[in-house]
This record gives structure tokens, sequence and C-alpha cells, in this order.
């Protein structure tokens, strides 16, 4: 027989509080029930233990009976006699002159009966009457309400006399503690409504916030607290820090009340410091510390998916530039491992704030105007002629300005040996210093020699600051600026996850970027204007040169393959052709052209100044000297290249001031231009000359034009930069701006002058804060790449950070403003390099590089020009402006004859012997080149020579086809070169009587 078990159904147990007082302490009201287990480190709870209040069998505890664990109250039946041994135990207070009786009753514990206490449901009362259920809810009628009415105010009105009295250090310890007990219960009557306050805050924590507006919504007996205790107002004029600090103090309230809340200000915080440490360590701890969210949470919202960007109404320039992310690696080695790398192109929309329509008008397509064929080609050759010669006369009325400015400081600079007689200036102090093995530094304004120190900027004879200039001190001050007041509107656009390096991908970002733009739509934009980098910029032009699209059947055809086409049609049907791309107008990046120029001039100018200088300047590593040459840091690169135009200056005009103050006249730039065209004939002057002159400060008029926005300017400094591009080996720009200036001089006048008010744009809205629209882009683009997480992403992480970037913005910017932060619109305090132009003219006038303008025939050793480094310079140096000029017109010219970019040969300049030599290999030119030197080769030939080599030698010259190859031809010319070279040794023997080699048998016979 088989035994059961009735199994019986167990009721679980209901969580309670175990506290003996808990019906006291929380009757009718609402609280947290609190583990034992958990809080067993807690005073509050270990007070309830030694006072018996609990025993160590409860398993929970409720958050009131823990927060009033150090009242006296112990039970109802204990009560009257504790109440009654404390108004027995208390003695009145001492009088004096600010005390009085009404004070020191008020500071006693209270002994009202619950009838004659407005408060009912306090939890503090010590009579005998037990505790009751009745609350404030529960009593009916007016009365109820104005007895509450009153004892507020009653409280209120003797509170106000307390304060009045004394400061808090000269109350009593029993009179503080009972201001406490005021205090406690105050804070227990808002304690609900601030932890409800703080759940609220989830809901509306990622939405931007004002400060003030935000404080007046919450807990006015919290902030008004606050503001009591920190001496502070609630206003709108309130100092932003001060505001900041106040809402910190309130959110963190909210954050003890409520450990799970996120409040606004505290997550923009979090989100900032995200986006510039990147790290997800320091997010964490934020949110440890603060109502900040954690990692996860900032992720959730950045990702949070949200509606694709528009393109915003009005003409915009949409910048593009393809952006990288590198992933990480597993950490192993592996066969055939690569980098996990992302690359995606970006969009920015850019809109200057003066408003305007143009791209709405489809006349001004640029398919409409940009007609460009044998017959248009050299008519528009001829106009960038004359466009570039009113531009290169703007340059030369800016260079002459500059000189004046260069020559009076100089002459100020100059004062007179006492022993000597001669002019003698700061750089001779500096250069005797070096002299004597000393390392100091000499004041620029005084003359006065100070030692090194990293704390003192200022001359402490004068006190000139030789490393930052004044707060309103504009370093682009010679240009007037035509940026607008208000700042430049930017936003981030949908990305393309394809990165445009060939023909097929950047037809893939330009469908994009239609798409994007709604360009060619109903009652939308009819063109828009494309801003990239060189690359992109080179294959869309192409692109719309090439790619039509055919009208009846909508598919692309090339434009060698137009006629074919059409005949695929019948010929009934009228088949028309469209430029697939003819509804954008190409804009190089100016911010890459000054790139791309500093990098030119640095490579160029290497080993004739800069090497020596930049080891001077600290790199001095092999690595180091790299990243400068190659200009990685493009801040880095303007700051040499500016000091180093600042230095040579000051140094190629130091020989005229002073013979004109010799022969006791004022010297001024018309005078010192007729110097040097008339008179001066060093070689290494001249080389200077060029380089101070037309190289450096056509790029720094470049820079400065782009910060102020000024047109004008730009062109001049492009004009006379241009040649250099087609003087060295740059066939990406000299295809760049050759296209670039057919645009400009084809473009009606609407465009013309709009492409003039936006060659850069200032998104803070200060007048010498102009960028390119590439580089306000990879600002951009590195805002947005901030937010990434790390390691590989995907295209849709990639799009819904975009999509969230003015979102970000917003925040980051709200979080600066309630940081009280200074904005970008407050002017900065720019750099000034006058050890560094000190240094640099040291060297320059020690190596006495400049210091004789004008040269004898006799002094033969300064024929050729000379640098600073131990490398023998080129001959040609001094005559490279007119070289590179001839290359440019060259290159002009075939485009115009041909209507094909680039194919011309250039005269390239060599700026050392060794770069000609290396340049002048027979290898390194092409087939037709070869030709021409092996018909001069046999052209060299002396007549005394065997004439049936001769010809044999000839005949296998003209036997060469198009069809051979290079290294045919190379072979040749060694050989040719070979016998020549003995031919010509046997002729040199018999002119000294000698005998040849062959002719020792005949000399014997």
């Amino acid at each position: 027989m088989s035994s059961t078990r009735q199994r019986t159904t167990a009721v679980p147990k209901r969580k309670q509080c175990g506290c003996i007082n808990h019906e006291q302490f929380a009757a009718r009201r609402q609280f947290h029930l609190f583990a034992v287990s958990g809080i067993k480190r807690r005073l509050s709870y270990k007070k309830l233990v030694v006072r018996k209040l609990i025993t160590t069998r409860n398993k929970y505890v409720c958050s009131l009976c823990l927060h009033y664990s150090d009242r006296n109250l112990t039970s109802a039946t204990e009560g009257a006699t504790r109440s009654a041994t404390r108004r027995s135990d208390t003695a009145p207070l001492p009088k004096d002159g600010n005390d009085t009786d009404e004070a020191v009753e008020l500071l006693q514990e209270p002994t009202e009966t619950p009838a004659d206490n407005p408060f009912p449901h306090d939890r503090h009362k010590t009579d005998t009457t037990p505790l009751t259920p009745t609350t404030i809810a529960d009593e009916e009628g007016e009365a109820a309400e104005e007895n509450i009415l009153s004892g507020i105010r009653n409280c209120k009105d003797n509170l106000k006399e307390i304060v009045g009295m004394r400061k808090w250090e000269e109350f009593r310890p029993e009179q503080q503690r009972a201001l406490s007990d005021i205090a406690d219960l105050l804070g227990s009557i808002i304690s609900r409504d601030i932890f409800n306050d703080s759940k609220s805050q989830l809901s509306s924590y990622e939405v931007p916030a004002s400060v003030i507006p935000w404080l007046k919504e919450r807990n006015s007996m919290l902030v008004n607290f606050m503001t009591a205790t920190t001496c502070t107002s609630l206003d709108e004029d309130m100092p932003a820090k001060k505001a900041n600090g106040l809402a910190h103090l309130v959110e963190q309230t909210l954050y003890v009340q409520n450990l799970q809340s996120v409040t606004p200000f505290a997550f923009q915080r979090n989100v900032v410091q995200y986006s510039v440490t990147g790290s997800k360590l320091a997010t964490n701890l934020l949110g440890t510390w603060e109502p900040a969210g954690a990692y996860t949470t900032i992720q959730k919202f950045i990702n949070r998916e949200v509606d694709a960007p528009k393109c915003p109404a009005g003409d915009v320039h949409i910048a593009i530039d393809n952006e990288q992310k590198v992933g990480k690696t597993s950490g192993r080695i592996m066969v055939d491992s690569k980098v996990p790398v992302d690359v995606c192109t970006t969009l920015s929309y850019i809109q200057s704030p003066r408003p305007t329509t143009l791209q709405n008008n489809e006349e001004l397509k640029p398919s409409k105007w940009q007609i460009r064929d044998t017959d248009t080609l050299p008519l528009l050759i001829r106009d960038i002629q004359q466009q570039e010669a009113n531009a290169k006369e703007e340059f030369r009325r800016y260079r002459e300005a500059y000189i004046e400015d260069t020559i009076q400081r100089v002459l100020k600079e100059q004062k007179e040996d006492e022993f000597t007689g001669k002019q003698q200036d700061y750089v001779d102090t500096a250069l005797n210093q070096q002299f004597l093995n000393l390392n100091n530094n000499v004041c620029r304004t005084c003359n006065h020699v100070f030692p090194i120190s990293a704390g003192l900027q200022n001359c402490p004879n004068c006190g000139h600051n030789s490393r930052q200039h004044q707060h309103n001190f504009d370093p682009y001050h010679r240009t007037s600026s035509c940026v607008p007041s208000k700042p430049s509107s930017v936003k981030v656009g949908e990305p393309c996850m394809v990165n445009p390096n060939t023909r097929a991908t950047v037809k893939q970002v330009l469908t994009h970027v239609r798409e994007q733009s709604k360009t060619g739509e109903a009652n939308q934009r009819k063109w828009t204007i494309v801003c990239a980098d060189a690359v992109p910029y080179l294959l869309g032009t192409q692109l719309q040169e090439v790619v039509y699209i055919c009208t009846v059947c909508s598919e692309q055809v090339n434009v060698d393959m137009r006629e074919a086409h059409s005949n695929e049609h019948s010929a009934r049907q009228p088949v028309t052709f469209t430029k697939m791309f003819g509804d954008m107008l190409f804009r190089p990046g100016p911010g890459h052209i000054e790139l791309n120029m500093a990098r030119t001039l640095l490579k160029f100018l290497w080993e004739p100044l800069l090497s020596r200088l930049v080891k001077l300047l600290g790199f001095r590593t092999g690595r180091a000297q790299d990243v400068v040459r190659n200009g990685i840091d493009h801040h880095r690169s303007r700051q040499i290249l500016t000091s180093l135009l600042e230095a040579l200056s000051c140094e190629l005009v130091v020989p005229f001031v002073r013979r004109e103050i010799e022969k006791k006249c004022r010297p001024h730039a018309k005078s010192f231009m007729e110097m040097v065209g008339n008179d001066a004939n060093d070689p290494t002057y001249m080389f200077i000359w060029h380089v101070a002159f037309t190289l450096l400060l056509s790029f720094h008029l470049y820079t400065e034009a782009i910060r102020k926005n000024n047109h004008k300017r730009m062109m001049a400094a492009r004009s006379a930069f241009a040649p250099v591009f087609y003087g060295t080996h740059h066939p990406r720009y000299q295809q760049l701006h050759a296209r670039e200036m057919l645009d400009r001089v084809q473009c009606p006048p609407e465009i013309s002058l709009y492409m003039a008010e936006t060659e850069s744009f200032s998104k803070s809205g200060r007048q010498n804060a102009g960028q390119g629209a590439d580089f306000v882009h990879e600002e951009t683009n590195a805002f947005v790449k901030s937010f990434l997480p790390p390691g590989r992403i995907s295209a849709e992480v990639w799009k819904r950070v975009c999509r969230k970037a003015d979102t970000l913005q917003k925040m980051k910017e709200s979080c600066r403003q309630t940081a009280g932060i200074s904005n970008e619109n407050n002017p900065k305090r720019h750099k000034r390099f006058d050890n560094e132009v000190t240094m640099m003219r040291r060297e320059v006038r020690g190596n006495g590089l400049l210091s004789m303008p004008i040269i004898t025939d006799s002094q033969s050793e300064r024929s050729i020009p000379k640098g600073l480094s131990s490398a023998t310079l080129d001959a040609e140096l001094p005559d490279m402006i007119h070289k590179m000029e001839e290359n440019y017109k060259q290159y002009m010219s075939r485009l115009a004859e041909t209507s094909k970019f680039g194919g011309v040969k250039m005269n390239y300049v060599y700026v050392t012997a060794e770069d000609r030599q290396l340049g002048e290999q027979i290898e390194r030119k092409t087939k037709a080149e070869i030709k021409l030197e092996l018909s001069r080769l046999i052209a060299e030939f002396p007549i005394s020579c065997d004439q049936t080599v001769l010809s044999e030698l000839k005949d296998e010259v003209r036997r060469l086809k198009d069809s051979d190859t290079k290294s045919r031809c190379v072979e040749l010319y060694h050989d040719l070169k070979g016998q020549l070279e003995q031919v010509l040794a046997e002729c040199a023997s018999v002119d000294d009587g000698s005998i040849a080699p062959g002719d020792e048998e005949d000399e014997n016979n």
C-alpha cells in the first residue's frame, strides 16, 4: 500500500518592515523597502538594532524607519516619559542682547497636543498621544486649510526672528540640533516629490534644456533652499557658471534620491566627455558620480533611429570627402592579415547667411554655359590671361605695401653703435650671444638681453611679449574682411558608403548627392554646387565632360558613342543627349589648395633653407624632419612658412636700409624695388628675393584672403602662385587650376558674384575666421567621427550618427553655454614667433647669404646661389620664376590648341645640382626626347672621324620605329654615347701628339 503525501500550497509571506515603530514613522506614507542583508553596514540600521527597535531576524526595513532611526521616539508608551524627561532637562537659554524668551521656547521640544499642532501627520512629535492614521487629506473644510496656513506662517515668522539674531556658529549645540530637525522635517515633506521628479526626468533628459527654466520647474522649496544657501537669486541675469553650479546641485539631489535617474545637463556633460575622450571607462565613471547615464545609455541615444537629414532650401554648397575608420585587429599574427578599415563619403550642406536662390534658375545650369571646343577655348584662355594679369597687378600692390611695412620695422630696429659708428640691431646682438656660446633671449623691441626661462614671456625691461599678440590684434589686418557678420549654416547630410577615388565610385557619390539634394525634381533646385578636394574634383569634371544620357531610353552613353547609339533608335525618333552631371558646378576646396601650396614650398625650400632651420626648431631625427617636410601638420607648416617669410623679408631689406641711412636718405619700398630691378645681381640674393616676395608672400596672402573671404586678394595670390605648380611636378593641381579658371571666366555674372561672396565660410561669424568649404566639412567629419564606437562599424551606424549630428552639435553647444565657457565668437589671442624669427635671421645673417646684393666680376665665388645647407644649388635657380611662367603659358597654349589637359613636357625647376643630374637622366625622358638626344649625339661627332662608321650609326638611328620599346632607345643612346666618347678621346690624343692605340703598327712601319 503506497502512502501518499498531501501537498499544500504555501501562502507567500508578505514583505513588511520589521521596525516596532513602523506604524508611527511611516503611517499612511509611501516608502521603499530594503533587504536587511544589503544594509547591515548602515549606521541608521545599527541604531535601530542597538535601540532594540528591530531584531537581526527581521529581513526587511523601510526607508522612513531608517531615516528616523536617531529620533528619541521609540514606542507609543515611551513617548510621554521621554518627552517629559526632555522638557524637564531643558534649561532656558541665557539671556543676552540678542535673545528673547520666545526664541528660547521655540528651540525647545514642542509640547502641544494634536489638536493644537497644524501638522497632524508629523512623525517627530513627542506628546503622550499615540500616532493616529489621520492625515491632512482626511480633514474637511476651510478651517483645516486655514489652520495649516496659519501654522506655516507662524513658523516662518519665528524662524525669521531667529535668523536675524545669530549666525549658525553662535547657536548652542542643542539649538543647532533643533534647527536641524526643522530642516529635516522640511526635507521629508518634499522627499516624495523629488523622487517623482527624478523619475520624470527619464523621459526628457535627451532634449537640451535651458538652465533657468529647468530650475524653475523643479521643487520650489528645494531650489529656494539652495539659492539661499549659495547666496544667489534665480533670475535670467544669473551668471552662467553659477546657474550651472546650482543646476548641478539640484541634479545631484535627484540622483541621491533615485540612483536610476538621468538628468539633462549631466547627460549632456557625459555625451560631450565621450566625444572628447572616446573612453568607455570615463563615460561610466561620470555616470556613476552623476545622473549622467552609462556608456550603454549614450550608445542607445546616439544609435536611435531618426529620419534622414534634408538638404535645406536655397543656394547651398555640398561638400564631399571620404572618411576612414580604422578597426581593431585580433592581436595575433595571421597569414595575409590586414587592418580592417571602413571608408565612406560624408556630406555637408553649407549655406551663407545671405540667402539666395540662384540654384532654382534652370538657365544658370552649368550645362547651359560650359561650352568648350576648339573655337571657344582660345577665347577663354585669352580671358584667363587678362584676368590673371589684373590679379597680378593687385598682388604687386600688396607686395609693395608689405615691403614698405617691413622697411619701416627694420628702420626702427637700427641703432648706431657708439664704438664703431655702424648700424646695429637685435640680430647682431643675438649673433654675438651665439659667438660667446650664450643661450639668451634678445628683445626685438629694446635689444635687452635676458636669460631663457620657460615661464618668462615678457621682456623684463620693456614688457614686450615675444609669444603672444594683444587680444585685439588681427594677423590678417592688411586685407579687408568680407565675412558676413552672421555665422554660416552647416548641416550634416546622409553618407554614401563608397570611397570616391575612381570614376565608378565618384559617379555613385554624385548620384547620391543629386538624390539627397533633390536636384532636378519638380519645384526643387535645378542645379547645385559640389565642393571636393583634388581627386573627386578632377574625376567629377571628367565625368561631366564624357558621360551623357539619352533622352529617349535614359541610357548612359559615352561621348564617343553618341552617334552609334543614335543609330540604334528609329530614324523617326529624334535622339538628343544631355550631360549626366550637367546640373552640378564643381569647385575645388580652398583648404586643400592651401595645404598643397604649403607642401610644395616645404619640399622646394628644404635643401636651400629649411633643413638647417628645422633642426634648430627641435626636429632633429629623420622621422621628425620627414613629418615637417611632407606637411603632415598644416598648422605647423603655416607657422614655419610665416616665420620664414618674416625673417627673409627683414634680412632682404637690411642692407638697403643701412645703405640709405649712410646716404642720409629716407628708405621706402619704391627705391628698394628699383635697387632690386636695376642693381642687384647676386644670385643668392635674387633667389631668396623671389622665394620671399613671390612664393612665400603669395602663400601668406592666400591664407589671409581665405580667412577674410576676400575674393580679389584670393585671386591675386592664386595667380602669383599658380606657376609654381607648373614649375614643379604637380600634374593634378596643374589641371585643377586650369579647369577652375575656365569655369570662373565662363560662368554667368550672377554665379560669378555668388562664387566671389562664398570663397570661404565662417561658422562663428568672426571677421578673420573664414575657412574653405572643404575645411568646414573636415571639422564636421571630425565631430561625427568622435561619436563613433571603437572598431569597425556598419553602414547603419555611420548613417545614424550622421543623422544625429545636428542634435549632438546642439547638445555640445548647450553644454558650453551652461558651463559658462566663452564661445567661439570671442576673439582669441594669436601667437607670435619672435624667438623663432630671431633664430632664422641670425642663421641667414651669420652665413652671409644676403649681405651683398650687388657683386662685382671679381667675386666669382658668389656666381652660384648658396643656401644654409651644404648642398650645391642649381645655377639656374635665380631664373626660376621665368621658367615657371613659361611652363604655365605652354600648358595653356596646348589646351587652347588640342582641348586636352596635360601632355606637355615641362621644363621643371631643379633646386640642387644633384636634382638636375637625376632629372636629366636618359631613362627619365620620353622616346621622342631620346630620339632628339640621339640626333644631337650624331651631330657632335667630329668631321675627322671614320665616315663609314658614322653613316652606320645614322642608319641605325633612322631605323628606330615608333613601335620600338623605350629600353631599345635607351640602349642605343648608351652605345652611341660610348662611341662618341671614344672618338673624342682618340682625337684629343692625336692633337697632343700621342699615339692612338690602333696606330701603333703604322707608326712602327
